[in-house]
């Protein structure tokens, strides 16, 4: 099933993550634009998501759960009911993916996909 990104709004979008899923799970970004990411952890169990080989300058980022990213690395985790944020600036065009590290949860379907144009 085809999935419509979603775009910030006023530099800001929430992520949704519950059992095996993201909302949304398509993501359009601009290059060169700050966005915060809120994330909110609607599930039973931890989950978190990682934006892989996004290249981005990191500026604030607000953890819950019992990982952290370090560096420039998108990533956030929180338990159950958690959530944080995340802002950054993302620094080149392309398509990447959008996954949760948990193991398992990327092969039970938690992934999808962020467009910096």
């Amino acid at each position: 099933m085809p999935t419509t990104p979603v775009a910030p709004v006023n530099g800001q979008l929430t992520l949704r993550a519950v059992e095996w899923r993201f909302e949304p799970a398509a993501i359009v970004l601009k290059q060169g634009e700050q966005v915060r990411i809120d994330f909110q952890n609607g599930g039973e169990v931890p989950h978190d998501f990682k934006i892989a080989g996004l290249a981005a300058t990191v500026l604030d980022r607000q953890n819950s759960g019992p990982l952290s990213g370090s560096g420039s690395e998108v990533f956030l985790s929180a338990d159950s009911g958690g959530g944080g944020s995340i802002t950054f600036v993302p620094l080149a065009p392309g398509t990447y993916e959008l996954y949760c590290t948990v193991r398992g949860h990327r092969q039970l379907g938690m992934k999808g996909t962020v467009t910096v144009k």
